[in-house]
């Protein structure tokens, strides 16, 4: 089969551009926003406040406000609403096993101290690096 050059200016083996309809394809679509974007309603600085009234954590060590909207509906999820950390990834730590560590990204990490009563509150979100060199 020889190759044909489309009026667009490429060449190609098929019936049409695929190059051309790719893009037009793409610019029919809708914009998704990405994971990234900033949604108006979480501020960069937020803090989460758990609903029994406990400590606020400080959420502003996350870099984007993508990552600030997933560990503040993984904090709501575990800590209000009491859902298992380990849907989220969470593991305990070998060295203090009341202490579990959920991942937030691939970069960032966030600990919650299991209580007696099976509650589970929050300690602080770190950076992956710091948390590599944590100790209790």
């Amino acid at each position: 089969m020889r190759k044909k050059h489309f009026c667009c200016g490429h060449s190609g083996l098929g019936r049409f551009c695929h190059r051309c309809a790719q893009v037009l394809d793409l610019q029919r679509r809708p914009q998704q926003k990405s994971r990234d974007q900033i949604d108006p309603e979480v501020s960069p600085s937020t803090d989460f406040r758990p609903a029994d009234g406990g400590e606020p954590i400080s959420l502003s060590v996350l870099p984007t406000p993508g990552l600030t909207q997933k560990a503040l509906s993984i904090l709501a999820d575990i800590v209000d609403h009491r859902a298992p950390y380990t849907r989220y990834g969470g593991k305990r730590l070998y060295f203090d096993h009341s202490i579990i560590s959920v991942p937030i990204g691939y970069h960032y990490r966030l600990l919650l101290r299991e209580l007696e009563d099976r509650r589970k509150i929050p300690i602080q979100i770190m950076s992956h690096e710091t948390y590599n060199h944590y100790h209790g």
